[in-house]
């Protein structure tokens, strides 16, 4: 139970960094400005260091804790078991619920390479919005972003109805409504930076 709790617990606060991330850099699509005055001010928000010491604890929390929970369920379950519960699932969430330690892992990866590259560097705040055009520009680079998103979406589509479980708001007779709900919103925070990739590049048209 104590396990469950700190993987929904620190799924939330994941989320909720990518979310506000997001959120941020969609502000590129009214401008380079409205992206850079953003960027200023955060900088300049004394709690911004404990905020990125809260995201990293909740990454390692996070990782280990679907680690263990992971490898717990499936030694209980036992193949059968776990084969008849597979069965039970969509196609797209028995695929992101199979994927789940691979695609955290990956995510993992891609965040603190994401951290290295765009907020450790050394950078002028007021010149973001070039430092993210200018990264994403480059070919390689995009479709490692493109990748990233792309498993962002399948890995929530599964966490957040595991969150919803485990922190006591999920029902059995919203079970439909609820793949249906995590799906799309796994699929919108994706599309969501893909839109910012696509953004980058049409500039180069």
């Amino acid at each position: 139970m104590v396990l469950k709790l700190a993987a929904a617990l620190s799924g939330l606060v994941l989320i909720l960094f990518v979310g506000f991330h997001l959120t941020t850099n969609l502000l590129l699509w009214r401008g380079a400005e409205a992206l850079d005055r953003a960027a200023i001010a955060l900088h300049n928000q004394v709690w911004l260091p404990a905020a990125e010491a809260i995201v990293l604890t909740a990454i390692a929390v996070h990782f280990l804790t679907v680690l263990i929970l992971a490898w717990r369920n499936r030694q209980a379950r036992g193949p059968q078991a776990y084969a008849q519960w597979q069965s039970k699932q969509t196609s797209w969430l028995r695929w992101a619920a199979n994927s789940t330690v691979i695609s955290g892992s990956g995510l993992a990866v891609f965040l603190l390479v994401h951290l290295q590259g765009m907020r450790w560097r050394e950078h002028d705040p007021s010149q973001t919005s070039s430092l993210i055009l200018q990264t994403l520009q480059q070919p390689a680079i995009a479709l490692l972003y493109g990748l990233g998103a792309a498993v962002l979406a399948l890995h929530l589509s599964h966490g957040l109805r595991s969150m919803a479980r485990s922190l006591g708001l999920f029902y059995p007779q919203w079970a439909i409504a609820g793949q249906r709900v995590a799906i799309a919103i796994a699929i919108s925070l994706g599309i969501g930076f893909v839109s910012i990739i696509a953004l980058a590049n049409r500039t180069l048209i």
